[in-house]
């Protein structure tokens, strides 16, 4: 099956202290382009592989989503509510997650509990 690397790396330049030599890659696109596959993402920069210096989890998630989008844009799709409002209640696909959540964008109802 062909599929697309993105933002190859290897381990030997990344964990240099592991000892490791393997090749990888941040996302891998396949099926002519329809699924995307991430590698579980942290809250790093993805050019550089440096750690951002907060430990607010808040922060660091928005780190993570932001890599996320940065990833799937970089495949040739998107991430926004409108992607993930055609995508739901099928029974063929899992819904698309997207950034922010709903309950944060200006003008948006929180539910009651």
């Amino acid at each position: 099956m062909a599929h697309t690397r993105i933002r190859t790396f290897n381990t030997r330049d990344t964990y240099p202290e592991q000892n490791l030599d393997n090749d990888l890659a941040q996302a891998v696109v396949t099926r002519g382009g329809r699924i995307v596959w991430l590698r579980g993402q942290c809250p790093q920069n993805l050019d550089d592989a440096r750690t951002i210096a907060s430990h607010d989890p808040v922060e660091q998630t928005h780190k993570v989503m932001q890599n996320i989008r940065q990833l799937i844009e970089e495949a040739g799709g998107r991430m926004d509510p409108e992607t993930s409002r055609r995508s739901r209640g099928s029974p063929r696909r899992g819904p698309t997650a997207y950034w922010p959540p709903p309950a944060a964008r200006p003008g948006a109802r929180r539910a009651k509990r």
